[in-house]
């Protein structure tokens, strides 16, 4: 479900999804207004949701590793991309919204 917000916002915003692509402007409407990282929230939910509904406790164990790949792979290597390209619009727009919630 996120997701799929994640990718109809971007799309109306006229932006590109794909990381590999060079955004055109910094996503502020629907779940963006709440959080920086809303996708990977959504994601993280679910992994949690599979591991309660399977009733495993071993994802847990996991988890704060993937919660570390996450943040130091991908978000802090997004960040730099978006403060390098839109400078004060993204320091603003960080200073206004949290990087989780």
């Amino acid at each position: 479900m996120v997701s799929a917000t994640v990718v109809w916002t971007f799309r109306k915003s006229r932006t590109p999804v794909s990381p590999n692509r060079p955004t055109k402007g910094i996503v502020r409407a629907g779940v963006y207004r709440y959080s920086r990282n809303p996708d990977y929230l959504g994601q993280m939910m679910i992994y949690i949701g599979v591991a309660v509904a399977k009733g495993s406790w071993w994802p847990f164990l996991l988890l704060p590793l993937l919660l570390v790949a996450i943040q130091l792979g991908v978000v802090r290597r997004e960040e730099r991309y978006l403060e390098a390209k839109f400078g004060q619009e993204y320091r603003d727009y960080k200073a206004q919204v949290p990087r989780w919630l």
